[in-house]
């Protein structure tokens, strides 16, 4: 009976210890879990903020590609325009088939207007490339036949050429002289200032009415690009 009594107290004892070791085991897991959980939602707060700062990241990287490649597109649309007016005004060789059809255009639009002017010949001489200069120029002649008024505005689409904006091939006059149709005056030679070298008699020429006709030939002088080979020379 004694014997029972004893038992039954040990066991008594051992349960509550088993509790209270259990208890135990349990305050610390749950302070463990606890801490291990605050660990894992910071840890994982941390996470999603870099996430959304990787994906801001990412949308401001692909906005700046996207603005690069805009600004990219226009800037080379621009140089392209750029060169290619720089090729016309100044070509990369001679280019005197594409300078003839630009003088032809020019004298057969003229042709429907007031002021018509007729280019009657054209001739084209060697290039001519200087050591001390970055360009070549091809020397040509030509003559044609018109109104007063009508060289007027030849001599002013000479001195406008080489706009970028027109793209005309760049020009300038070397000579030029004119005949008019009036017997009374002999023929009168300019130079590239417009300046009176001689009208046939030794006396100043005497400006005539812009509707008479006149007959021109001119030397002039367009300018195209040197050769790279030529330039480093």
């Amino acid at each position: 009976m004694q014997n029972q009594l004893v038992t039954k107290r040990k066991l008594k004892s051992s349960i509550v210890q088993y509790a209270l070791l259990t208890l135990a085991i349990l305050i610390v897991g749950g302070y463990f879990g606890y801490m291990h959980y605050t660990e894992y939602q910071a840890t994982k707060a941390a996470f999603d903020q870099e996430n959304i700062l990787i994906s801001q990241l990412k949308g401001s990287a692909d906005k700046s590609k996207k603005d690069y490649l805009e600004l990219k597109k226009t800037l080379d649309t621009q140089n392209s325009g750029l060169n290619d007016s720089i090729e016309k005004i100044m070509p990369s060789g001679e280019d005197f088939t594409n300078l003839a059809r630009e003088l032809d255009k020019y004298f057969l639009n003229t042709n429907t207007g007031l002021n018509s002017m007729f280019l009657s010949d054209l001739r084209f001489n060697p290039p001519v490339v200087k050591a001390d200069q970055d360009y070549g120029t091809l020397p040509f002649s030509m003559t044609f036949s018109g109104n007063e008024a009508g060289l007027k505005e030849f001599l002013n689409y000479v001195e406008n050429s080489g706009d970028l904006n027109n793209k005309t091939r760049l020009l300038d006059i070397d000579t030029f002289n004119l005949s008019y149709e009036n017997t009374n005056y002999n023929a009168v030679a300019y130079d590239e200032n417009g300046a009176v070298i001689s009208d046939g008699t030794g006396s100043t020429a005497t400006a005539l009415p812009e509707d008479r006709s006149i007959t021109a030939t001119m030397n002039l002088n367009a300018f195209y690009q040197k050769p790279v080979d030529a330039v480093q020379q």
